[in-house]
């Protein structure tokens, strides 16, 4: 029934409108069952990151430390002699350096979220991870889109190396030594960006007074920004929700899909855990084809089949396949 006939039929029989409210959230409950759950989701996502490894590291262990920065293969898009920024990013280093903690973040991450799904939670937790998979994501799609120029992506590049060291200077207030080590390569990064051309980012305190130089490059891109261009949506309300979850503050919806309000989720608190983590999945799904894309693969690409398993799967999950649950239930 559309929203009209139930509010026509709110007015004209309310004792039905009650009969038929209780027999849909008893459907509801037997939907809510068949479900695929978090273990379903867990066994998708895990082939995914080993396929991953073996796409892109091609080893045994690779999730492990690892001693040296990620760099493409020959004839990948990211192998090509980089034109721009010989002095802030010689060979380019500083963008596979800077790639390299988001690319193996995610990497990481998946397999952490897949094996907490697999054992059914802690749901806390697996908010909190994806969270940062979530983030890793974004940066990876961010920093290595085939659509900027080389330019725009050393800028990019400098810039969260300079927020880094922005964190680490205010930091290391009271440790002199790595004060100074962190002031010394900030100094050595402007300076080697200016050489190669780009400029800072400058602030105007009022409309009448003069601009000030800014900790940044120009153009400087803010997480908001980033979170707003992400693939598929606009993801700032999304990252915001599970912000709460790593600090353990959570949001008023949080603590209620959780349980730790006064009243139950019910039946539906695994899906609405999964309806969160489904965007954090979708992202880095799109982050590997990137990563793949700039890096080039060692072994065999990600299967396609293999993806889609894992959207499918966690879409089912996460409540959005329920038609076709209903129908394979006969509740038509």
């Amino acid at each position: 029934m559309t929203n009209e006939d139930l509010t026509a039929l709110l007015r004209d029989d309310p004792h039905e409108f009650l009969r038929r409210l209780h027999r849909e959230a008893e459907v509801g409950v037997r939907i809510a069952a068949a479900r695929p759950g978090f273990a379903e989701v867990g066994a998708a996502l895990e082939p995914l990151h080993d396929e991953f490894v073996g796409a892109v590291w091609a080893r045994s262990g690779a999730s492990d430390a690892e001693d040296s920065v990620l760099v493409p293969q020959l004839g990948a898009r990211g192998a090509v002699k980089v034109s721009f920024g010989g002095h802030l990013n010689g060979g380019n280093h500083l963008v596979l350096e800077v790639a390299d903690g988001y690319v193996t973040a995610v990497r990481d991450h998946l397999l952490g979220l897949a094996r907490l799904l697999r054992v059914g939670g802690p749901s806390r937790a697996m908010l909190a991870i994806g969270r940062v998979l979530l983030d890793a994501s974004v940066h990876v799609k961010f920093l290595l889109d085939r659509s900027i120029s080389e330019r725009e992506r050393c800028t990019r590049a400098a810039n969260i190396r300079l927020e880094a060291l922005r964190q680490e200077i205010a930091d290391a207030a009271d440790d002199p030594e790595e004060l100074e080590s962190s002031r010394v390569e900030r100094q050595e990064l402007i300076e080697n960006a200016l050489r190669d051309g780009l400029e800072r980012e400058t602030i105007k305190a009022s409309t009448s007074g003069p601009a000030r130089v800014a900790w940044f490059l120009h153009p400087h891109t803010r997480l908001d920004e980033i979170l707003r261009g992400a693939p598929d949506d606009d993801q700032r309300d999304t990252w915001r929700v599970l912000s709460s979850a790593v600090h353990a503050q959570e949001r008023p919806v949080l603590r209620f899909v959780l349980g730790l309000g006064r009243h139950s989720p019910g039946a539906h608190s695994d899906s609405m855990v999964s309806n969160y983590l489904l965007i954090p999945i979708v992202l880095a799904l799109d982050a590997i084809e990137v990563v793949q894309d700039y890096y080039g693969v060692v072994g065999s690409p990600v299967d396609a089949d293999l993806f889609q398993r894992v959207l499918t799967t966690g879409a089912s999950a996460a409540g959005h396949q329920d038609e076709a649950i209903r129908r394979d239930l006969g509740l038509e």
